[in-house]
């Protein structure tokens, strides 16, 4: 894969990118679709309380039979939305189309969940681990991963609208036409990760750590990437414009 190099200059990839841009993206882009307010509503049984280890275990196992089975009325699909489930221990676990909408799941281990589908909007997974994990197609909107481990995640086709993610660990994720438009993605560390065709329209990229990132066709129009780390960042067919950085870089 042709890579532009920076040589550590945020700027200098900016120009390289706008004499590589690819054919397609010389049209007229369209401009970002909105995203909808978050959901707030909240009726599940556990909202505001911490939920003790068995019985998560067991609405885990319930969600798991569910999805095998969805017509059968004595599986639930698991409703954690609001309960308190920080440091819990849900490695490994299957919670693909899960509502989680607000639950918080700070320093919860999260690797190698299935997390796919699922509705994280306005969750706070804080200083969660997610290694591994699969995100694709999850509702991360107003989610707050700061200083989360997301190594190797993947999260292709997530919504991340406003999430905040700073110095959060991407390193070798894959977040392939995901939408992090207006997500505050300050120092977080983006290392080889992938983000092709991925959104980041209005993002916050402000000392990120991009180096050997994939953003070919990546939307990083008002994007902010001031003193970001863009060495050897693929930027074939981004689209750029004068916003979307000011500043020298390091």
């Amino acid at each position: 894969m042709n890579r532009a190099h920076t040589g550590g200059c945020a700027l200098h990839t900016l120009l390289i990118a706008a004499l590589t841009i690819s054919l397609p993206a010389l049209t007229p882009a369209a401009e970002p679709k909105q995203a909808s307010s978050h959901p707030t509503r909240c009726e599940g049984q556990h909202r505001g309380k911490p939920v003790q280890p068995m019985r998560l275990q067991a609405i885990v196992q319930s969600h798991g039979q569910w999805l095998a089975h969805r017509e059968k009325p004595e599986y639930r699909r698991a409703d954690l939305c609001q309960a308190d489930l920080r440091q819990a221990n849900l490695a490994g676990a299957d919670l693909e189309r899960a509502r989680l909408e607000g639950t918080i799941l700070r320093q919860a281990n999260l690797s190698q969940a299935n997390l796919a589908q699922a509705s994280l909007a306005g969750a706070d997974l804080t200083k969660a681990v997610l290694e591994d994990s699969n995100l694709a197609g999850a509702d991360l909107r107003h989610a707050r991963l700061s200083n989360a481990n997301l190594f190797r995640a993947i999260g292709d086709e997530a919504a991340l609208y406003d999430a905040i993610l700073t110095g959060a660990q991407l390193h070798e994720s894959t977040f392939e036409r995901a939408h992090f438009e207006g997500a505050d993605l300050a120092s977080a560390d983006l290392t080889n990760a992938t983000f092709v065709d991925t959104y980041f329209y209005g993002a916050n990229l402000h000392r990120a750590i991009l180096v050997g990132t994939d953003l070919m066709g990546a939307d990083l129009r008002q994007t902010i990437l001031t003193k970001a780390n863009l060495q050897q960042a693929n930027l074939q067919g981004a689209l750029l414009d004068e916003q979307s950085s000011t500043e020298p870089c390091w």
